[in-house]
């Protein structure tokens, strides 16, 4: 017979969770990790509290994929206000069951279409992110534009932020995080810092926002960039073709419309975005 939920009250776990202990609060709910979620839980607590230490403390945070709130828990210490996203119902449940605590509100569900609650100004960004929907969920993020986001992603997905114009890796995201922010590798991560251990290795990336950030919408200005680049290998005159305004804009930028997308730096890309709306 599975343990209650209420069993696990959170002074038993101040600062994380060894795996037995991981592995008897699933337990207790008949739940094994979910691979098609990305259900890999941090077991290792101080390098977690390492981490948590490179956002600054006294502000409000959006955690996205709180888990059985390894991250959550530190942030708590740290932070004005926490604003903690679960996806898993089962997972979302025991949070609020065994983290009672007046700065944490558990919000359930799916952060690319869950109504966010309105956030305190000046908030920061956190999570563990899959790598499956790395790139939907920073596009996300960044069209909220909190001040600082601290994410731990795979490996591979983390390179595409720093990815140069015309590289295979050079995309949307890229353009958003190097326009809006500026991107640093924090730490690198094994697959001995979680449970189940994942096949790749991550890195945890810290982007601060930039004090020369356009004045452009993040969300509209990463369609017309995927609109740019979404035939890869065909002109701006090509992909732009729906514009009327398209070669006049692209004069007035000193851009050639024989000129592929992905050769446009992001700061190229505002500037263009900014003459085609006038």
């Amino acid at each position: 017979m599975s343990r209650p939920l209420a069993s696990f009250p959170p002074k038993c776990y101040p600062f994380g969770m060894d795996i037995q202990e991981l592995k008897a609060v699933l337990a207790s709910m008949g739940k094994n990790p979910n691979p098609a979620l990305g259900q890999n839980f941090f077991t290792d607590a101080e390098k977690l509290r390492e981490i948590a230490a490179y956002l600054p403390a006294g502000c409000a945070v959006l955690e996205v994929g709180a888990g059985l709130g390894a991250l959550t828990r530190i942030l708590l210490e740290r932070a004005d206000s926490v604003y903690a996203v679960e996806k898993d119902a089962l997972l979302a449940a025991w949070l609020r069951d065994n983290i009672k605590h007046p700065k944490l509100t558990v919000i359930e569900g799916d952060f690319l279409d869950l109504p966010l609650p309105r956030l305190p100004a000046n908030f920061l960004a956190a999570g563990n992110l899959p790598y499956y929907v790395t790139t939907p969920i920073c596009e996300r993020l960044f069209s909220l534009l909190p001040e600082q986001l601290l994410l731990m992603v795979q490996s591979e997905a983390g390179e595409r932020f720093f990815a140069a114009p015309g590289s295979k890796n050079y995309g949307p995201i890229a353009v958003l995080a190097q326009l809006y922010y500026s991107p640093r590798r924090v730490c690198a991560l094994t697959p001995a810092n979680y449970w189940p251990q994942p096949q790749v290795h991550s890195v945890v990336i810290s982007f601060e926002k930039r004090a020369d950030a356009p004045a452009l919408p993040p969300a509209t200005l990463t369609a017309f960039v995927k609109t740019c680049l979404a035939m890869r290998r065909k002109t701006l005159a090509n992909n732009l073709k729906a514009f009327p305004n398209a070669a006049q804009a692209l004069a007035a930028c000193q851009i050639s419309p024989s000129a592929r997308g992905e050769s446009l730096t992001p700061a190229q890309f505002a500037v263009l975005y900014g003459q085609m709306q006038g």
